[in-house]
């Protein structure tokens, strides 16, 4: 392991709300945590991918879905929506220079991050630097609580962020245990949603998350070489 990832991976466990392994009412047995250390160095590990699937966003009585195509090597990604939710067709790239959203009036939004021109561009507040460890079964380093595993090592919940990050299926894919399905849902006063015209929507927000393949290196890459 890398000493970028062996920090990443400490910085999960050592801060202050650290991973309760396991808690009712799952009953599994001592060797889960060890499975959980190996199955998430495995997941640190990957930082190249492609996946595909469904995100459903609502709040309160609003709501979209679109599907999505997510790129990722390393510290660039790309993000293409399409659907309502996209407003037909939304492309947002992030690199270590910032982030950029082109949606299908060719309209371009920037900003710092893959987050703020979501916001800007759709209106919609997806937390993605926390969301690139949760879709693939991992804290983001920093505060967690209430970790909580099934009998094989895996999360099948915890709270992060002001978030409730909930998987409700696997799969395996080349030897390794990966999300299927994701449930992620904003506590009381974590996000603010705002209409286009001014309205307040209060704080309820969820983001439901349906990855339907998954491909261990980005097809930018493949297209590449």
């Amino acid at each position: 392991m890398t000493g970028w990832r062996l920090a990443a991976f400490l910085g999960v466990f050592t801060l202050a709300g650290c991973a309760r392994l396991p808690v009712d009412p799952l009953s599994v047995s001592s060797d889960a945590s060890r499975q959980w250390l190996a199955h998430s160095e495995q997941l640190l590990a990957l930082s190249a991918w492609t996946l595909s699937g469904r995100m459903a966003v609502r709040t309160g009585e609003r709501g979209g879905t679109a599907t999505v195509l997510w790129q990722r090597m390393g510290d660039h990604h790309q993000l293409m929506l399409f659907g309502p939710f996209g407003g037909g067709r939304v492309r947002i790239v992030e690199n270590t220079a910032g982030a950029e959203l082109r949606d299908n009036k060719e309209r371009i939004f920037r900003g710092d991050t893959a987050e703020a021109v979501l916001m800007k561009g759709v209106g919609w507040h997806v937390p993605f630097r926390e969301l690139g460890f949760w879709v693939r079964g991992l804290p983001a380093p920093g505060v967690l609580d209430d970790l909580i595993l099934d009998e094989r090592g895996r999360a099948v919940r915890f709270s992060q962020s002001g978030w409730d990050v909930d998987y409700r299926a696997y799969r395996e894919v080349d030897d390794l245990m990966l999300p299927a399905k994701v449930f992620i849902a904003a506590r009381p006063g974590t996000v603010r949603v705002t209409a286009a015209d001014g309205a307040d929507l209060g704080d309820q927000l969820s983001v439901r998350i349906s990855i339907r393949t998954w491909n261990d290196e980005p097809e930018w890459a493949e297209r590449n070489r």
